[in-house]
Formats: C-alpha cells, structure tokens, sequence
C-alpha cells in the first residue's frame, strides 16, 4: 500500500511568515531575490536561505538572467493552494492607512498566478457572459464566435492567436469576492491583452493591479464595467 504524501512538508514551508509573504507576492508575477527580500522585510542572506528551500520542495522555481535570479511559483496548482489558504484564514486587522490602501487595492483588483482576481476579476466575467462573449457549460469558460470577433477586434487577443480552439477557462474562486472568476488559458490571454493595451498595470512588488485612466474608459465603453 503506497504511503500518503508527507503533507507537513509543505505546510511547514508555507507556515512560516516570511515564506507566505514571499510567496503571496509571486502570485503577482516573478521577482528577485532582492526584491521578495524588501517585501518580506527581512535580510538578503535570509531571503536566499528561504527561497533555496522553496525551491528544492518544488513549490517555486529559480531562473537566472545574467547576474539576477529570478524566482516565480512552479505552477497553477501552487497558486490555487495560496488563494484557498487565503479562503480559510482570517483577514488581519488593519492598523494603519497604508495597510487599508493596499487591502482596498487587493480587493479591487490583483494577479491570481496569471489571470485576474478581485471585483474586476468578476465584473469581466459576468459582462462576457452578459455579452454572450462566454459561455458557461460544466464549470467551463467557452468563447463564443461572437466574443473572439469582438476580443480580436479590441485588441484584447492578438489578431495572429492560433489556438482558439483550445482557448478555455476554468472556474477559480475568488476570496475576497466569494464568487467564481476566469482562469485558464482565457483567463490568461484576457489578462496578457488588457496589460499590452495598457488598461491595466502591474504593480512592480506586489500582486495588485492599477486600473488605468483609459482603462476605465474602454472598460465602461466596450464592457459596462464601471470602476
């Protein structure tokens, strides 16, 4: 009889504060050790320890370009843990301005692995379904001949996209929403598309993301999306 996984492993790497800071900002996209070091607040030499140990658990992974190291999560599955962890746990008080400005920004909108999360997460997913852009069978985002006409037309998907036929999202459940947004591959390329058109910003340490002036714009017009 196979043993079951030794699940304490994880659970013990991703206890540890310092660790879970880290990680919580790679759902925004990868960084350097220098970087996850300043979020984390902790010394460079302790941020390379911890994140040496990630790495060898196989929960994030390590690329290096010319003399930086870059580290971001080793896959989806990773990114569905923190956001379910982040499900169950309690919210923490908010004793300062800035910490209500960045748990504010977090609800409005943020990366969840490579799609979008938050209120805007869920107002793109019911406003392609009010528009027929999607639709919704067994827990899966289809597009429809009407939504890639129309998200090709925008711009929001490249006009030489070749595999739209396998150009599906799945359900992730957002938890500060406590509803269901897109992930997937659609949600993805939703989300790389609205980032070139520059309606949207990543943040450069964190995981939130900045709806632009021309992206409120364009959000409103084309999606009745109203921030």
């Amino acid at each position: 009889m196979k043993p079951d996984p030794m699940v304490n492993d994880i659970a013990s790497l991703i206890a540890d504060s310092s660790r879970s800071i880290m990680l919580m900002s790679l759902l925004g996209g990868q960084r350097t050790a220098g970087e996850l070091a300043k979020v984390a607040c902790i010394k460079p030499q302790t941020a390379t320890f911890h994140l040496s140990k990630m790495v060898n658990a196989g929960i994030i992974e390590k690329t290096i370009y010319g003399r930086y190291s870059y580290f971001k999560l080793a896959n989806e599955d990773v990114a569905k843990l923190l956001e379910l962890l982040m499900k169950l746990s309690k919210s923490p008080k908010i004793k300062s301005l800035n910490q209500s400005i960045h748990s504010e920004a977090l609800r409005n909108a943020r990366l969840c692995y490579d799609h979008i999360a938050g209120t805007l997460g869920i107002k793109i997913t019911e406003a392609l379904l009010r528009l027929s852009y999607i639709q919704l069978e067994n827990d899966i985002f289809y597009i429809t001949e009407l939504g890639i006409n129309k998200l090709i037309e925008l711009e929001i998907i490249n006009h030489g996209f070749k595999d739209t036929e396998n150009l599906r999202g799945i359900k992730c459940y957002d938890w500060s929403e406590e509803n269901y947004h897109i992930a997937g591959t659609l949600g993805k390329v939703i989300t790389s598309g609205l980032i070139g058109l520059g309606w949207i910003k990543k943040s450069l340490t964190n995981r939130e993301v900045g709806i632009t002036e021309n992206g409120k714009v364009n959000l409103y017009k084309y999606f009745g999306i109203e921030f």
